[in-house]
């Protein structure tokens, strides 16, 4: 599954070998806007107009877009994860799942982890814990050597355990995410909360920063409050997703 920064730089790019010259976001968006209304059936257009506005973070407009496209064209995985994504940002968790459970019957091995993931996060925040470890287990299985250092299941599953309080059981997917030498801040920010609230202090020393720093948000975030991409991100927390002793964060909004 491509990202929504490299499916719109494509869509921008084919846009201005049908134009003049080069256009901007808004003025591609115009463009695939009048298709549509031309001819609805357009999955692709409506493909397109989606993830146009999902590049400019206009997640709203983009989920209409992309529902279009999904049920047009179910067979689309992308389109269908990309609808099963913006949900998730919206926070309308229940209304993510049928999408995402479409892109994973379309999807192909080899991309079938990163739906895993994705619906292994929404099961999380609807609180069915069972279906989101079953979900998680599924995509580090399938991510393996595939999922990079900013998706990284491994890295989730054990953010996830951390935040249900089982720091124990958190420690052996972050330690495998954090060994390996492609990993990301983010492995080493999680592996160290989490040993660090067991005690195990010694695995600060590899981040070589306190608990919670991440280069990728240059500031200090708490290790429970889960990813900080603002399209990944839905607007509430997750049912049931914190250990007792954190119980006063359960009701703020990650951070971003």
């Amino acid at each position: 599954m491509r990202t929504i920064e490299k499916l719109a730089a494509l869509i921008l790019a084919a846009v201005a070998a049908l134009s003049a010259g080069p256009q901007t976001p808004v003025e591609a968006e115009e463009r695939y806007s009048g298709q549509v209304e031309a001819r609805p059936s357009d999955a692709g257009a409506w493909k397109a107009l989606g993830l146009l506005r999902a590049s400019r973070g206009r997640l709203e407009a983009a989920a209409e877009a992309l529902e279009h496209a999904c049920s047009l064209r179910p067979a689309d995985a992308e389109s269908c994860y990309y609808y099963g994504r913006s949900l998730f940002a919206l926070g309308r968790y229940g209304d993510a799942v049928q999408p995402l459970e479409s892109a994973l019957r379309a999807s192909p091995t080899e991309l079938r982890w990163r739906v895993y993931r994705a619906l292994a996060r929404n099961f999380e925040w609807l609180g069915r814990g069972a279906d989101a470890e079953q979900n998680f287990h599924q995509a580090i299985r399938l991510g393996r050597g595939r999922a990079d250092s900013a998706e990284d299941p491994r890295v989730d599953f054990g953010s996830y355990l951390y935040r249900q309080g089982r720091t124990a059981e958190a420690l052996a997917p972050l330690r495998e995410a954090a060994a390996e030498a492609s990993a990301g801040p983010r492995a080493h920010s999680e592996l160290a909360c989490c040993c660090n609230s067991t005690g195990r202090r010694r695995w600060l020393s590899r981040s070589k920063k306190p608990c919670g720093w991440t280069r990728e948000i240059g500031r200090l975030t708490s290790c429970s409050d889960g990813p900080t991409s603002r399209w990944a991100e839905p607007k509430t927390p997750p049912v049931n997703s914190q250990p007792a002793s954190k119980a006063s964060n359960a009701l703020k909004a990650p951070r971003r």
